[in-house]
């Protein structure tokens, strides 16, 4: 189910549908309308961060191209939170995600985390750059027969 729920409106067919399926899992994510400007998401594989794409809203039913983003080229806040969030996996968990997709939205001056992905079957991989595409493929292969 894919259910959009506006609080300022009267969505009891909603209230009622998410009842009714109780025996399903979901997720809610609030809905920044910054996202209409592109979200930035960079792709780590065993602890290593390989890319950004900036993606936008549709891009799988509209067809947007995402744009790819060398690393090094991200913004200093977005690398910053990055090295943030590999050391929570290492304190925490004692190793980092085989893989894993963060999601960022600009927000006034900053950036903030949207979300830290590692379910997604497809974690964007539909997408990758040409010029990754055979050094990513490897990464994952290793990240699988450690």
């Amino acid at each position: 189910l894919n259910l959009k729920y506006d609080k300022t409106k009267d969505d009891r067919t909603i209230i009622i549908l998410l009842q009714q399926n109780k025996q399903l899992d979901f997720i809610a994510q609030p809905y920044r309308p910054d996202v209409l400007t592109g979200e930035l998401s960079v792709v780590i594989i065993n602890g290593i961060p390989l890319y950004g794409i900036k993606r936008f809203p549709g891009i799988f039913s509209e067809k947007s191209k995402p744009i790819y983003i060398k690393f090094a080229n991200l913004p200093d806040a977005i690398k910053k939170e990055v090295d943030i969030l590999e050391t929570f996996f290492l304190k925490k968990f004692g190793v980092f995600p085989n893989i894993c997709r963060v999601d960022f939205l600009k927000h006034d001056i900053d950036y903030e985390i949207l979300e830290v992905e590692l379910i997604d079957p497809d974690l964007f991989f539909r997408y990758i750059p040409e010029n990754m595409k055979e050094m990513v493929t490897f990464m994952i292969y290793k990240s699988f027969v450690k």
